[in-house]
């Protein structure tokens, strides 16, 4: 069987990395693919990994880099506004919303619990793309905010170039695809590609506080019967941010909540 051997940039926190990995050997002849289905690059955190393989003792020509991804170390910035001021969906600062569900069964990603320096984040995986996204729904009961001003929500991604979200009101009728149903995305893209207004600055590798004020949001013809988030973004590794074909790694959620 195939001997793998990760090494990579000392980093953050922990990643695991799935790979399948066949090799040559010198003879010309083809070893038997070996599949690696987690390694713990607990030893050498975030960066790049080189997978070299073996077949016994003899070496096999080829290697995979594999990109591991880091974790953020701190948690996100806690809130400090009044809670009469505010109505959260997700803070330890606040009692929150009743949320039906963090990834209803039609999207395309998946949502897990994570604990960062003591405090409670959202983490999402599955590669959020063009085509791959995440959804939030609050339908029961649905959001009045006439009387909020911004939506705020703290994301932390370790390489984007650029995060989507939108607010989606279910209009008067309270359900969707009723007919008076409106939405807004907001696109923020990293510093380095950043056109300016309306767009707000992405910083990969920290917590980006995302503080978007309803003015801004033209397309939401109302907020009394805020129900969904919907999300997706893009990886932005290579030179252009707006590359679609390049999913975005786990994206961290926290404080997200609508205030005056």
């Amino acid at each position: 069987s195939f001997i793998a051997t990760p090494t990579a940039t000392p980093g953050e926190t922990p990643p695991y990395i799935g790979v399948t990995f066949g090799g040559t050997l010198p003879d010309g002849s083809r070893g038997q693919a070996g599949a690696i289905t987690a390694i713990d690059t607990g030893s050498v955190g975030a960066g790049n990994a080189t997978i070299t393989a073996k077949l016994g003792e003899v070496a096999a020509t080829g290697r995979a880099t594999l990109r591991a991804i880091g974790a953020p170390q701190a948690a996100a910035p806690t809130p400090s506004l009044p809670s009469a001021d505010v109505i959260s969906l997700y803070s330890d600062a606040y009692t929150n919303h009743p949320v039906d569900t963090w990834s209803p069964d039609w999207d395309l990603s998946s949502v897990s619990d994570v604990r960062i320096a003591g405090n409670n984040a959202k983490k999402y995986v599955s590669g959020l793309s063009n085509d791959n996204f995440a959804a939030v729904e609050f339908k029961s009961p649905t959001i009045d905010a006439t009387s909020m001003t911004h939506f705020h929500m703290d994301v932390w991604v370790a390489t984007a170039g650029v995060f989507r979200f939108k607010l989606v009101d279910f209009g008067a009728d309270g359900v969707f695809g009723g007919g008076d149903d409106s939405e807004h995305e907001v696109i923020a893209v990293r510093a380095a590609n950043n056109p300016g207004p309306p767009f707000p600055v992405l910083n990969p590798g920290q917590w980006t506080s995302l503080d978007v004020p309803f003015s801004s949001m033209t397309g939401l013809q109302s907020r009394a019967h805020l129900a969904q988030i919907i999300f997706k973004g893009i990886d932005g590794t290579d030179a252009n941010p707006f590359n679609w074909a390049t999913p975005l790694p786990p994206v961290y959620l926290d404080n997200v909540y609508l205030h005056r």
